[in-house]
């Protein structure tokens, strides 16, 4: 157990956050994401200063007409005009806290556009330098075309940015298949940067990612952050979408479950 461990609840229930031996952590409950994530080790906040927040939910509909088989592939998307709307968490509040001997806990609940509620519990296990991220949603099934990302801007250098991949690691300077998508990536587990300490980033549910910025789903797959407030460390994963009608499922609804790993180390 940690030494500061009687300390950790006091300053947390002052702050917002949660403290572990390794990490000291702060939520912004107005946007209802992190706001900081201390690597104690380092100093170093690992949280960015990105346009949607860090592990900020974000909800976009789109300007297509549902029902027409791989309408995604026939769209040509001539500006921002197929980007209906964009939502984002707001209006957190803490709902629980736990403090014992094996880990640090803070449970959220929040809004959000496209669920009817929305939930994050962030876990700070004692003896590691690891933060645990469970994102809980409700959402209405809709044939709306939408998608829904979680952002997950780092303090680091987005050219030292390397994925796991089947049979091996890729960066941004890896070779693609020609004609292949460059915008998104299928990942296997993890990602890594580098910044003053190392960080690995992890998902289990949600391993379609973009890096940087957010792409419309319909070709020219144009960005939708203006480059000025985009942060390039920055990985979006793309939790959810009906985008195609073919072989997929045109209306996701019910409870889901998407879980993050961030680890630190030298």
């Amino acid at each position: 157990v940690p030494a500061n461990k009687g300390q950790t609840g006091a300053k947390a229930a002052e702050s917002n956050g949660i403290d572990s031996d390794a990490l000291s952590l702060t939520v912004d409950l107005p946007s209802a994401t992190i706001a900081s994530l201390i690597d104690r080790a380092s100093g170093e906040n690992l949280v960015a200063d990105g346009p949607l927040g860090f592990n900020g939910y974000v909800y976009d509909r789109y300007a297509s007409a549902p029902g027409f088989n791989h309408l995604s592939s026939r769209i040509g998307a001539s500006g921002l005009w197929l980007l209906g709307s964009r939502g984002t968490s707001a209006y957190g509040l803490v709902t629980a806290r736990e403090s014992n001997d094996v880990w640090e806990r803070l449970k959220l609940r929040y809004s959000g556009d496209g669920a009817d509620w929305l939930e994050t519990t962030l876990t700070l296990p004692h003896g590691t330098s690891r933060l645990h991220i469970e994102n809980r949603l409700h959402k209405p099934a809709t044939m709306t075309k939408e998608s829904v990302y979680f952002a997950f801007p780092f303090n680091a250098d987005a050219e030292s940015l390397t994925f796991e991949i089947t049979g091996g690691v890729a960066t941004a300077q890896s070779p693609h298949v020609p004609g292949s998508a460059r915008h998104f990536r299928a990942i296997r587990h993890w990602a890594t940067l580098q910044g003053a300490t190392s960080i690995a980033w992890a998902t289990t549910e949600a391993p379609l990612v973009q890096v940087g910025n957010i792409h419309l789903p319909y070709a020219p797959f144009e960005t939708t952050i203006d480059p000025d407030d985009a942060h390039a460390a920055t990985i979006y994963s793309w939790a959810l979408n009906n985008i195609w009608d073919t072989n997929f499922p045109p209306q996701q609804g019910g409870e889901m479950t998407f879980r993050y790993t961030i680890a630190t180390g030298q």
